[in-house]
């Protein structure tokens, strides 16, 4: 084996230890997301086993509320939150080596809606299409697709 492969193979493996080493989160705990008022909000993601993550809310106007976790030896981690009402928006920073900021979170009423065809039935194929996409007037609606 020549020099070149092995100074590539040692290039990758120090560079892979640093990919794992950020904060990261699943797709669903994202700006715009929605959280169920009045409950308790499950935030979660994956971060270096031991590596220390802070999650930060502020939901409540001057009170501030800090947890810590160390992610288990898988690297996940998961912490809860109680919600407020309805209401928004509001932001939450999740800090370890890396630092995100979830923005614009309202707190309402969650559904999920799964099926076919008839999930994705467009709007403008519907009995009065035209006057149900004029008075769709939905600002706070938020949707979460999932890809086939």
């Amino acid at each position: 084996m020549n020099a070149f492969p092995k100074t590539a193979m040692i290039a990758v493996l120090s560079f892979a230890g640093a990919c794992l080493a950020d904060v990261r989160l699943p797709a669903l705990i994202s700006d715009n997301m929605i959280l169920q008022q009045n409950n308790e909000a499950a935030i979660w993601g994956w971060a270096d086993p031991g590596e220390t993550v802070t999650v930060s809310q502020a939901w409540e106007p001057g009170v501030q509320v800090n947890q810590t976790i160390r992610p288990g030896p898988d690297g996940r981690w998961n912490l809860t939150f109680k919600t407020p009402g309805a209401g928004g928006p509001h932001s939450l920073t999740i800090k370890g080596n890396n630092e995100i900021t979830i923005k614009n979170i309202l707190f309402g009423e969650v559904w999920f809606c799964s099926g076919q065809s008839n999930m994705e039935w467009p709007l403008n194929l519907t009995d009065n299409a035209e006057k149900e996409i004029a008075g769709a007037d939905y600002p706070q609606i938020r949707l979460f697709h999932v890809d086939k």
